[in-house]
């Protein structure tokens, strides 16, 4: 009867472990660290906002052992609406990330054409 309980507890434990593995599985934005948002200041407007055609700065929580890189690069893709992504820091100490998915990966995204022309697509 008692090896029955380890087993249980065993299998009870591997299950947790696999539903939270999966709860965290994509890679999640999340604030930027200070010292970018100090850096954007001159890009931004007094209400907060970034300045028409200025640079945005976009940061996702992930873990080595469950997000690949190109799971993490497609976020930032996705989030910067076909502009051009660039890695400007990793970092995984105080960051409001979770246990699970501990590192913050910060991009620099220039936006699609507005950067090149100074006019927006037209289609």
């Amino acid at each position: 009867m008692r090896q029955y309980r380890s087993v249980r507890g065993c299998l009870v434990f591997a299950l947790a472990a696999a539903v939270l593995t999966a709860c965290g599985s994509l890679p999640y934005p999340t604030g930027i660290p200070k010292s970018v948002e100090r850096q954007l200041k001159p890009h931004t407007n007094k209400d907060g906002t970034a300045k028409k055609g200025a640079p945005r700065v976009l940061s996702f929580c992930y873990s080595e052992s469950i997000n690949t890189p190109q799971q993490i690069m497609e976020e930032a893709r996705l989030a910067c609406e076909g502009g051009t992504v660039t890695l400007r820091d990793r970092d995984i100490f105080w960051t409001p990330c979770s246990v699970l998915q501990p590192r913050r990966a910060t991009f620099i995204c220039t936006p699609a054409q507005e950067a090149e022309t100074g006019m927006p697509e037209t289609n």
